[in-house]
């Protein structure tokens, strides 16, 4: 035993008399060697207790956390794949490394910045949904009005954190959502598109075309939806097929420009919003414009301001009734009895 104590190193008991007893010995160090035992299988015991906690939490964390969507990686910093983007379609893009990651929502550096990319649109309601609260409204469009549109930052932020944004809203309802705007409106744009058409129709004869002349469904929508949506919506001054390569270069552009692309990389997209912002600040265009755009003055902005509020207008009416009027044509047109019975 006292073989077994000097190996431990535990202390041996004395008397007060300093005396040493070798029973007294003996059962204190038999006390101590029983008394550290158990310790330490106590302490080697809660450091399993411990470790067990630890491991089912990371396991629960895990198993709820969300999974992370696949990365595009690129070796070119901070430029990412934008330059990949620049030479495709955003369409080809998304679908190229959908395809290629089998996943269809993923992310990719462009410009500094990490984006979300979804191939299946069924996804896009969880961006805009009411419960997500990580997308900030004011703060995209701040980012629109700024690096697209080119605001000034002060003014952008006046624009969406004063009482601008609710005047320019009540103006938007009154004189182009309300019954009695729609009632002048419409009837304006109907004549606007029959008037672009006859006079297609003549150019072509004109220039000596014979038979039928193809032309792809989306440019005709665009080119007589451009002209018919910026003569009734804004002004007739606005309304002409030359400055249709104006909105296509801007609308090109859009999406390079909102991923922070510098603009020296887009100069026709920087050259089309200067463009727009120079049409809608003329005289005539104030002059002969919509009730909509005769009001705006009421909204306070600088004339720098202003022209990009009304051309940023134009680019969101146009954007918006070119797609939704191609799609509507195209299923109509797929289906012979339904196109038949719509000409009927």
């Amino acid at each position: 035993m006292q073989n077994i104590t000097h190996s431990l190193h535990l202390p041996i008991y004395t008397s007060p008399m300093g005396n040493t007893n070798h029973d007294e010995t003996t059962a204190a160090s038999g006390y101590q060697l029983l008394f550290t035992s158990a310790a330490a299988l106590l302490f080697i015991h809660e450091i399993w207790l411990l470790y067990n906690k630890y491991r089912n939490t990371s396991s629960n964390k895990a198993s709820n956390a969300p999974v992370t969507p696949p990365h595009v990686w690129s070796f070119i910093p901070h430029i990412g794949s934008a330059l990949e983007l620049r030479k495709k379609t955003i369409l080809d893009f998304i679908h190229t490394h959908a395809d290629t990651l089998k996943s269809p929502i993923f992310t990719a550096t462009i410009m500094g910045k990490k984006c979300v990319f979804m191939a299946d649109s069924r996804m896009v309601p969880m961006v805009f949904s009411s419960r997500n609260d990580a997308l900030d409204s004011n703060a995209l469009q701040i980012h629109v009005l700024t690096k697209v549109l080119g605001y000034k930052q002060q003014d952008a932020v006046d624009i969406m954190t004063g009482t601008v944004l609710p005047t320019s809203q009540g103006h938007y309802n009154k004189h182009i959502l309300a019954r009695p705007a729609l009632q002048i409106m419409i009837p304006q744009v109907q004549e606007y598109v029959n008037n672009d058409l006859d006079e297609a129709t003549s150019q072509c004869l004109a220039g000596g075309v014979v038979g039928w002349k193809q032309q792809g469904l989306y440019d005709m929508v665009q080119m007589h939806i451009f002209v018919a949506s910026a003569a009734a919506l804004l002004s007739p001054t606005v309304a002409k097929r030359e400055y249709i390569s104006v909105y296509r270069d801007l609308d090109e552009g859009f999406p390079y420009a909102f991923a922070n692309m510098p603009r020296r990389f887009l100069p026709k997209f920087a050259a089309s919003v200067e463009k727009l912002m120079e049409l809608t600040g003329t005289k005539e265009f104030k002059e002969q414009g919509s009730n909509f755009i005769k009001v705006r003055h009421e909204l306070g902005l600088s004339e720098d301001a202003l022209n990009r509020s009304n051309g940023g207008f134009l680019w969101a009416s146009v954007g918006n009734s070119i797609p939704a009027i191609f799609w509507v044509l195209y299923y109509i047109l797929a289906d012979n009895r339904g196109a038949y019975k719509c000409i009927q």
